[in-house]
């Protein structure tokens, strides 16, 4: 998850980035704090899953209202998050599906979870500054 947080910063940048080059405005509020405890690692990402898809959504939200407004570099912008989102909800779909298979199974945890702690930031983050 800290990976996962660190790609998230790089996303958030991109944006501000982006909204700025634009002559626009970027106004930080506070947001509710997330969850942060589920009965088991399975539910955790089972809840990640779902804020994947939510934020999809409302990325594609943004790519319609660009649409409508014939906003052409907001639109072409947002294909990257487009893109990346397919990305997003494979990796932890196919998180969700390892654990459900080996869920009962410390040592399969274990692999996994040793698994996963060697994964490093994506590389490949073009356009990401």
């Amino acid at each position: 998850m800290k990976i996962q947080y660190q790609e998230e910063l790089l996303h958030a940048e991109k944006i501000y980035t982006f909204i700025n080059n634009c002559d626009g405005r970027v106004l930080l509020q506070a947001l509710d704090a997330p969850q942060s405890e589920w009965d088991s690692p399975l539910d955790g990402f089972k809840f990640a899953l779902e804020s994947e898809r939510d934020l999809s959504e409302k990325i594609y939200a943004v790519v319609d209202a660009a649409l409508a407004e014939r906003d052409h570099a907001t639109h072409t912008f947002m294909q990257w998050f487009v893109n990346e989102q397919v990305e997003e909800e494979a990796i932890v779909r196919n998180i969700v599906s390892d654990m459900e298979r080996v869920s009962e199974s410390r040592d399969g945890l274990f692999l996994m979870d040793r698994d996963l702690a060697g994964r490093t930031p994506q590389q490949g983050q073009e356009g990401a500054n």
